[in-house]
């Protein structure tokens, strides 16, 4: 039988505020178990994988490559891109990434 917390006891454990442990469960972003509507408890395991989920790696020590104005790929033109994949971009914002991608192009054109 897996030893089951509280969301204070699991907080106490995981050294964390218990309200991001309640936001956490409701948004379904960590693991737990839930009882009924209001209880919610979390196992050993839960908590493990709550830490993991956290845990910060360090970064490989190999030598970063030097990027330099030379070894750079410069396009030939710029497509026009869907724009609502810019994350957060409002309209104003997608809009400006627009204009700057046809006066891009223009420039290029004019070049050629």
């Amino acid at each position: 039988m897996p030893c089951v917390y509280t969301p204070e006891q699991a907080a106490a454990i995981l050294q964390c505020g218990v309200h991001f442990l309640r936001d956490g469960t409701r948004n379904g972003e960590l693991p737990h178990l839930r009882i009924n509507r209001s209880a919610v408890r979390f196992t050993s395991d839960d908590i493990k994988e709550i830490m993991s989920m956290f845990a910060v790696k360090p970064m490989p020590q190999d030598e970063p490559e030097q990027t330099t104005p030379e070894t750079m790929a410069i396009p030939e033109t710029y497509e026009d891109e869907d724009l609502s994949e810019y994350p957060g971009g409002s309209l104003k914002t997608r809009r400006r990434m627009k204009k700057l991608i046809d006066e891009r192009n223009a420039e290029l054109a004019a070049k050629k």
